[in-house]
């Protein structure tokens, strides 16, 4: 990270592929709904549905890329609709005062780093380990 210009440790672009990811067993659920039911319709005996043989696989199919396709038409409206960029390129915050607010901090609260420092492995001024514990 020393020569990056910009870097971001957390981005929602995951979370959005594995809800993307989530419309294929969803729609497979979809393909068995339309067997199932099909089954049901062939009365008490089992006998085969309503739909029979290519027809059948037709259905499942045509249930199975509709969901899937409603499933990322609703994923794609309710991300726009939620979207929550914020500009902080002209915030006036100052990180020393926020520091003073909340002591905790990646550095105050990993107990190596403030060994590292305490220790002089680290070129950084001693840390103090803080816990809410402390008081």
């Amino acid at each position: 990270l020393r020569y990056v210009v910009k870097f971001e440790f957390t981005s929602p672009a995951v979370n959005y592929l594995g809800m993307q990811l989530f419309a294929i067993p969803v729609s497979i659920l979809a393909g068995a709904l339309v067997f199932k039911a099909n089954k049901l319709s062939g009365g008490d005996d089992l006998r085969s549905g309503v739909l029979q043989g290519y027809w059948l696989l037709m259905g499942i199919c045509l249930a199975m890329v509709a969901h899937a396709c409603l499933h990322l038409l609703a994923l794609q409206c309710i991300s726009l609709v939620v979207d929550n960029a914020v500009d902080r390129s002209k915030s006036e915050a100052a990180y020393v005062d926020y520091a003073q607010k909340f002591p905790a901090t990646f550095f105050s609260v990993n107990p190596v780093h403030c060994l590292r420092c305490k220790s002089g492995i680290s070129k950084r001024t001693e840390q103090e380990f803080y816990s809410p514990l402390k008081g």
